[in-house]
C-alpha cells in the first residue's frame, strides 16, 4: 500500500528548459545565433528550415533543447537566433516586431546561401517569440506560410495581417496551468477566435498541467503537424518518442518490467535522455529490485545534472514523495547512507544535492535528530542559494529552512 500511495506520487509530464547540447553558436554578418545540423548532415542534401525565436529573459541557445532531439533526426537545420532589440532592464535581448521582421527577412536569406534549403519554412516561437513569430509571419506570408506559436501569438495586429491569415497555417500550443500560462491562454484564445473570421487553416491544442514552459509533446506534434502541411511523411530518423511513450504507459499500468524493456530502447538511440533513466529506476523500485534502483537512481541524478536542459520535477517530486513511506523500508534499503554516500559525487549539481539534504532534514527531523536535521538543513539552504533561477518549490523550501534555523536560535 505505501509504494502504491508512492506511485501517484511520481505521475507527473517530462519538461525541457535549457540546451547546452551538440550546439554551434554564430556570430556573423551581424547575426548571433545558436544553430543544430541534422544527424548525418551532407552539405549537398537538401534541408528543411526550422527558425525558432525565444521569449523574453532567453536567447537562442536555451530554445534549442525541446525541439533539437525531433530536428536533430528529421533532416532539419535548426537555427535559433537573439533577439536584436537590446534590453538593459533583463541583461538580456528582446524582439521589435516590425524592428526585428527585417532581421529575420535578412538571416533567412543569409542561411539560403549558407544552406541547401528547401522552399517550405518552419518558423516558430515561444511566449514573446510566439508574438514577433506571428506578428511576422502575418507580415510575410509568403516566406513565412507556416507559424507555430507556443505560449504566444496575441501581439496587436493590422487588417492586413488578418486577412494574410488565410495564406498561412497556424498552430497555437498552451499549457492551462499557472497564473502566466491561464491569461496566456486566454489571450491566445481570443486571438483565435478573431483570425478564425478569416481563416479555416487554424488549429489548436492544449497541454493539460503545462505551465508557461515548453515540453516534448509540443516539439513533437509542431514537426510532425509541420511535415503533415507540407504533404511529406516526417523523416524521423531513430525516432525514440514511441519507445519513451510505451514505457510510460506500461510504468502507469504497473508493467514495470515492460516499463524497463522500452526506456532502455530509448538509451540505444539516445543515451542522454534522462527521464528514461528515471523511469528505469523507479520501474526497478517497484519491482522490488532495490539494489537495481539505487544504481539507476544515482545515474538518473548525474544524468539529469548533465543535461540540465530537462527538467527536474518528476526527480523532485520522487524525493518528496519518499517521505510519505514507512520510515522502516527505507531503513531496510538502508537509503539514507546510500544518499549520504553519493553527496561526495562530483558530478552531481548542486540543485540535486539540495533536495538531498532537504530530504535527509526532514527525515531526520521526524526522527527528533535536531542536530542531523540542523546540518542538512543548513547544507539544503547553502546549496539552493546557488541557484541562478528558483521556482516557487525552491522559494518555499528556502523560507521553510530560514524558518526552522531561526526557531533553533
Amino acid at each position: 500500500m505505501i509504494k502504491l500511495i508512492l506511485f501517484f506520487f511520481l505521475i507527473c509530464s517530462t519538461i525541457f528548459s535549457e540546451m547546452k547540447f551538440d550546439s554551434v553558436y554564430k556570430f556573423e554578418k551581424n547575426f548571433t545565433y545558436t544553430l543544430i545540423l541534422p544527424k548525418n548532415f551532407n552539405p549537398e542534401k537538401k534541408y528543411h528550415l526550422a527558425l525558432g525565436l525565444h521569449g523574453l529573459f532567453g536567447d537562442g541557445s536555451k530554445l534549442l533543447t525541446p525541439f533539437s532531439y525531433y530536428t536533430k533526426f528529421s533532416n532539419m537545420i535548426l537555427v535559433c537566433p537573439d533577439g536584436n532589440i537590446a534590453d538593459p532592464e533583463r541583461k538580456s535581448v528582446k524582439w521589435g516586431y516590425d524592428r526585428s521582421e527585417v532581421y529575420l527577412l535578412e538571416l533567412v536569406e543569409h542561411l539560403r546561401e549558407k544552406f541547401n534549403l528547401e522552399k517550405e519554412i518552419l518558423l516558430f516561437g515561444f511566449s514573446q517569440g510566439a508574438n514577433q513569430g506571428l506578428n511576422t509571419a502575418l507580415s510575410q506570408p509568403q516566406i513565412f506560410p507556416y507559424f507555430v506559436a507556443i505560449s504566444g501569438g496575441y501581439t496587436s495586429l493590422t487588417d492586413k495581417q488578418f486577412s494574410n491569415s488565410k495564406k498561412i497555417n497556424l498552430f497555437f500550443l498552451t499549457g492551462d496551468t499557472g497564473e502566466g500560462e491561464i491569461y496566456t491562454k486566454l489571450e491566445v484564445d481570443k486571438r483565435i477566435s478573431e483570425l478564425s473570421k478569416y481563416s479555416d487553416k487554424i488549429e489548436r491544442k492544449t497541454y493539460i498541467g503545462l505551465r508557461h514552459e515548453i515540453n516534448f509533446e509540443e516539439s513533437y506534434d509542431m514537426i510532425n503537424w509541420f511535415y503533415k502541411k507540407i504533404n511529406k511523411e516526417n523523416p524521423l530518423i531513430e525516432d525514440y518518442y514511441p519507445y519513451f511513450l510505451n514505457s510510460k504507459e506500461s510504468f502507469l499500468k504497473g508493467k514495470f518490467l515492460k516499463s524497463i524493456e522500452d526506456s532502455k530502447k530509448v538509451l540505444n538511440l539516445n543515451p542522454n535522455f534522462s527521464p528514461s533513466i528515471l523511469n528505469i529506476a523507479k520501474s526497478h523500485f517497484f519491482s522490488n529490485d532495490f539494489s537495481a534502483f539505487k544504481k539507476m537512481l544515482l545515474e538518473a541524478l548525474i544524468s539529469y545534472s548533465e543535461n540540465l536542459y530537462f527538467n527536474d520535477i518528476e526527480l523532485i517530486q520522487f524525493f518528496d514523495s519518499l517521505k510519505k513511506t514507512d520510515s522502516d523500508f527505507l531503513n531496510t534499503l538502508k537509503f539514507n547512507p546510500f544518499l549520504i554516500n553519493i553527496l561526495n559525487e562530483k558530478k552531481i549539481h548542486h540543485k540535486f544535492k539540495a533536495e538531498i539534504h532537504f530530504y535527509l532534514a526532514e527525515v531526520y527531523y521526524a526522527e527528533k535528530n535536531i542536530p542531523k536535521a540542523e546540518f542538512h538543513f543548513l547544507k539544503s539552504y547553502q546549496n539552493f542559494i546557488k541557484l541562478k533561477i528558483r521556482t516557487d518549490l525552491v522559494e518555499t523550501k528556502l523560507i521553510y529552512i530560514s524558518n526552522f534555523l531561526k526557531d533553533l536560535e
